[in-house]
């Protein structure tokens, strides 16, 4: 029984570490544009001088954080999501040795009930404008140049 435990243990810290490495990832593209977005507007002169770069690196890095964050949260049933992790941790509460466990995941099934709209344009931005290239979506009258498009 021991060695279920510590199994299951190494099988949660194997899988919290990923999520927590995609979630650094989506951060640091979060923090790359924040700044080049700060940066460009402190000194429009930088823009100038490169505005194909910063357009396509703005865009890259927008894209790059929908796409991390979507793959986060929604997905079907194979895909890795958070919720489905916080059902892992519920199911195997026995596995951690301190704090309220079930707490703590009521607590985040709470936010991402909070968030859920956001979600689901998430996954609808993923879908229409980032993931697919159906005629409906190609053709359509979005510009991906366009400021607001993401």
């Amino acid at each position: 029984m021991e060695k279920n435990i510590m199994d299951c243990q190494r099988e949660l810290y194997r899988e919290i570490t990923a999520y927590l490495q995609h979630i650094n990832f989506a951060r640091n593209c979060c923090v790359a544009y924040k700044s080049l977005y700060d940066n460009i507007q402190k000194n429009e002169q930088i823009l100038n001088n490169a505005v194909g770069f910063f357009t396509i690196t703005r865009f890259a890095l927008s894209k790059c954080l929908l796409i991390e964050l979507s793959k986060l949260f929604h997905g079907s049933s194979p895909q890795r999501t958070v919720r489905k992790l916080i059902g892992k941790v519920r199911a195997n509460q026995n596995a951690f040795i301190v704090g309220d466990i079930g707490a703590i995941c009521e607590e985040c099934e709470r936010k991402l009930e909070e968030f859920d709209s956001i979600i689901t344009r998430l996954a609808m931005r993923r879908n229409k404008d980032l993931a697919h290239n159906d005629p409906i979506f190609f053709f359509g009258d979005r510009n991906p140049a366009d400021e607001n498009y993401i």
